[in-house]
């Protein structure tokens, strides 16, 4: 891990610290789970993943070759998904 420096508002660092003695963690740990559940949701829903949205690999058990070829499946889902949304 790396050490970081932060500058938070007064009203805002107190509520971490409020948080995280609730929770029984550090403030350290309270900011890291702050910032990795904000990215998460941010940026990688289950819905907007190529790997969950892909019906190929969901649908019963899948095909038999997707550890060997799961880059082609996810390359083909994220090619249809970019296509439907340059047709909007």
């Amino acid at each position: 891990m790396y050490r970081t420096t932060l500058v938070l508002p007064e009203t805002l660092k107190r509520r971490v610290l409020q948080e995280s003695s609730r929770e029984k963690i550090s403030f350290s740990e309270m900011v890291r789970k702050a910032l990795e559940k904000y990215l998460l949701s941010k940026h990688h829903s289950a819905q907007e993943d190529s790997f969950f949205s892909n019906k190929i690999l969901l649908e019963d058990e899948g095909p038999k070759d997707v550890s060997r070829f799961h880059d082609r499946y996810l390359s083909e889902s994220f090619l249809k998904k970019n296509s439907k949304k340059k047709q909007k």
